[in-house]
């Protein structure tokens, strides 16, 4: 009955051990949980200090970069212009004369044209051609 009695206390003594040790644990966890709290506040402290001078170098940084890709669109721009007026236009005017030339000698060869009509033709397409030429002369001149 001592050794049962015994073993009481020593039970009684294991709990008082693990309940003051379940407190402590409790209050140290209670003291990490604020020291987290105070180091995650000292670090915003800390970068909205650096941040002043941080600020400005991104806000420098982002104009810089803004500005480069203004000229990419500016560089851009005229390219699609260039083109959009240019060569697109040149590449129309290329296939449009090049189907006139193969409509003809298809009529030409078919005889669709008599050779009095080429002959007519020729005369309007060469005094049509004329005329142009003398208009952008007169054009040019009065621009000079």
């Amino acid at each position: 009955m001592k050794d049962m009695n015994n073993n009481k206390n020593k039970l009684k003594i294991f709990f008082n051990k693990l309940d003051k040790l379940t407190k402590k644990s409790v209050h140290l966890k209670n003291e990490i949980t604020e020291l987290n709290e105070d180091i995650i506040h000292l670090r915003k402290e800390i970068d909205a200090i650096k941040g002043k001078g941080d600020r400005e170098k991104i806000i420098k940084n982002d104009q810089i970069e803004i500005e480069k890709s203004i000229q990419n669109v500016k560089v851009s721009a005229n390219w699609e212009r260039f083109i959009g007026e240019n060569i697109i236009s040149k590449i129309g005017i290329v296939i449009t004369i090049l189907g006139v030339f193969i409509g003809i000698k298809y009529s030409i060869d078919n005889e669709l044209i008599t050779p009095l009509m080429r002959i007519v033709l020729g005369y309007i397409f060469g005094f049509l051609l004329l005329s142009v030429g003398i208009g952008y002369a007169n054009k040019n001149r009065t621009n000079s």
